[in-house]
C-alpha cells in the first residue's frame, strides 16, 4: 500500500543560512516604508517507500508586502509581513491541491537584526495553521545574512555556522559549510547592485512529531545561488537559488527507512523602488 511521508516542500528545503558577523549595518530599510516583494519557487521531492517511488510537485507564487514599523538604535527592524496574494499547487500521486485564497491577508511580525538575522518568529508564527505557517516562516527568514566588512568586488570569504531551528518536536540542526564571492556590480530593477555568488554544503539532522508519527532524519544537502544587493540603499534586490537534499527519513511508527530526494528552486524579487 503506498503511504506518502507528508514533508512540506517549504519547511524541508529553505533553511536560512547565511551568517556573518558585522560591523556595520548591512540592511537599512526605511522606518514607515512599504517593499514588495515576489516569490516564485518550485520544488520536486521523490520518496522511495516499501520499494515504489512517488514524487511530489510544487509550484507557488506569492506576493507579498514587508512594512518596516520601528528602527531601534542598534538598528533592528520591527517588520511586520502580509501576504497580498497567493497560488500553490501540490501534485502528488494521490492528488493535486490549489492553495492560496485564504493566504491572503495573513502576516506574520519579527525583528530583522541589520546583519540579516531573524527574530521573535516562534511566538507569531503559532497563531497560524496549516500549510500557511511554514510558508510565513520561510517568507520571514528568507534575507541572505551577510557581512558588511565584505561587501565590495572581489571579496571572497567562507563560513561555517550550525543553526537549529524549529520546537522540540519538530526541530532541524543543520551544520553548514558556506562560499561567498562578490562578483561584481549589475544594474537590477533600476538599483545599482553588488553581485554575490554563493555555495554550500550541509549536514541534516531533525525529528518530527505529528500525532502517533515520530520521525527522525538525516541528510546532506547543497545548493548554490546569486544575490544582488543594493549597496547604497541596504537593501536585498534579488535572490536566487537552486537546492539539492538527499535524506533518508525512519518511521518509528511502522519501522520503517524512506530514502528521499528533493530539489527546489527560488527566486525573490523586490517589485517596487
Amino acid at each position: 500500500m503506498k503511504q506518502f511521508i507528508a514533508i512540506l516542500p517549504f519547511a524541508v528545503l529553505f533553511v536560512a543560512i547565511y551568517s556573518a558577523p558585522a560591523q556595520e549595518r548591512v540592511y537599512k530599510y526605511q522606518e514607515g516604508k512599504e517593499y514588495k516583494y515576489l516569490l516564485d519557487e518550485t520544488s520536486m521531492t521523490i520518496q522511495e517507500v516499501q520499494g515504489q517511488s512517488m514524487t511530489s510537485n510544487s509550484e507557488s507564487t506569492i506576493a507579498t508586502t514587508m512594512k518596516v514599523n520601528e528602527i531601534d538604535e542598534d538598528g533592528n527592524m520591527s517588520i511586520t509581513l502580509s501576504i497580498d496574494n497567493a497560488l500553490v499547487l501540490i501534485d502528488t500521486d494521490r492528488d493535486t491541491q490549489t492553495l492560496g485564497d485564504d493566504f491572503r491577508g495573513k502576516s506574520v511580525s519579527f525583528v530583522l537584526t541589520p546583519e540579516g538575522k531573524t527574530l521573535e518568529l516562534e511566538e507569531s508564527l503559532r497563531e497560524h495553521d496549516g500549510q500557511i505557517g511554514p510558508i510565513l516562516a520561510q517568507l520571514a527568514n528568507v534575507m541572505p545574512r551577510l557581512d558588511a566588512s565584505k561587501l565590495s568586488v572581489g571579496s571572497d570569504w567562507k563560513r561555517e555556522r550550525k543553526d537549529t531551528t524549529g520546537t522540540e518536536n519538530n526541530r532541524s540542526i543543520i551544520d553548514m559549510k558556506s562560499h561567498f564571492k562578490v562578483s561584481g556590480k549589475k544594474n537590477v530593477n533600476g538599483y545599482d547592485c553588488l553581485e554575490i555568488r554563493l555555495t554550500g554544503e550541509a549536514d541534516i539532522d531533525g525529528k518530527r512529531s505529528s500525532g502517533d508519527q515520530q520521525m527522525t532524519m538525516k541528510g546532506k544537502k547543497k545548493m548554490n545561488g546569486t544575490l544582488y544587493y543594493a549597496l547604497e540603499e541596504g537593501i536585498l534586490v534579488q535572490f536566487e537559488t537552486e537546492t539539492t537534499i538527499d535524506q533518508t527519513v525512519f518511521v518509528s511508527s511502522m519501522n520503517m527507512r524512506v530514502p528521499i530526494s528533493s530539489s527546489q528552486t527560488m527566486k525573490y524579487e523586490l517589485m517596487t523602488k
